[in-house]
């Protein structure tokens, strides 16, 4: 309750133009935004996640307060990565997992592989459900979809997944 306040009074203030409000905002959203753009495009990651915080502070006073600071951040950063990907198609690399409690290092690599070859509305859905430990509902409000697509897309990504992975064949 305390942080929601806080977050709040500070995007107000960053509303109002403060310049550390919002860098405290960016501060307790960044690590997290960076995972995600990780996940997608690990070359990339870091330029996603700037221009993600550019939009933003272009974009805070436009902000209603309907959901949490990072929700709104977070489709920010994915209509970007959305955008970007439309323009042009993306080579995916191999992205770290960790996962240190998997000690099956073929596993953990065709993990890595076929998570990266998943569309975007698939990987993204994964990230947030098993890498950011978010509910179906929190899901559906992020990427203000609906709570039964959160779950056809979990089932659709997993089979995907488990398909390249016991076969490993292509998508």
């Amino acid at each position: 309750m305390k942080s929601n306040l806080n977050e709040k009074f500070l995007i107000l203030q960053a509303k109002k133009g403060d310049k550390e409000a919002f860098s405290q905002l960016i501060k307790q959203v960044e690590k997290r935004l960076f995972n995600v753009a990780y996940i997608i495009n690990p070359e990339d990651a870091e330029d996603i996640v700037q221009d993600t915080f550019l939009q933003a502070y272009s974009s805070i006073k436009k902000f209603k307060g309907k959901s949490s600071f990072y929700t709104w951040i977070y489709r920010i950063m994915m209509n970007l990565i959305y955008k970007k990907y439309k323009r042009k198609k993306i080579n995916f690399k191999k992205s770290i997992i960790k996962n240190e409690n998997n000690k099956d290092e073929e596993l953990k690599e065709k993990l890595r592989i076929a998570l990266t070859k998943l569309h975007p509305k698939f990987s993204q859905i994964i990230t947030l459900f098993y890498f950011e430990d978010y509910s179906i509902k929190e899901i559906s409000e992020i990427l203000n979809i609906k709570e039964g697509t959160v779950k056809s897309r979990i089932f659709k990504a997993k089979k995907y997944l488990k398909k390249f992975i016991e076969k490993n064949e292509p998508f």
